[in-house]
Order: structure tokens, then sequence, then C-alpha cells
């Protein structure tokens, strides 16, 4: 898994144009939101309560 990040990671600075320690702080944002069964705060925004 740390194989496939680090390729990710690679892949974010060139198509982005930002350091490796940006891409791979917000891959691990996510993955650490995710194994909690969470959404990222910056992509909550977009969604609604289904219970509203």
């Amino acid at each position: 898994m740390a194989i496939q990040l680090l390729k990710r990671v690679n892949q974010l600075c060139e198509q982005r144009n930002i350091p490796k320690t940006q891409a791979l702080q917000g891959l691990l944002e996510t993955a650490i939101c995710g194994a909690k069964g969470e959404l990222r705060p910056t992509d909550q925004a977009g969604f609604e309560p289904l219970d509203s």
C-alpha cells in the first residue's frame, strides 16, 4: 500500500504542481477519515444530512 501511496503522490505533484509533502498530507488525511467512516471536512461542504 505504501508503494501505491507514493506513486499517487508523484502523480498529484505533477498534475497539480504541488510539493510532495502537501500531496502526501492530503492523501493521508483522506485515508484517516475513510478509516473512521467520515468525509474530509472539505468534502462535507457539498453534502446535506440525510435526516434533515
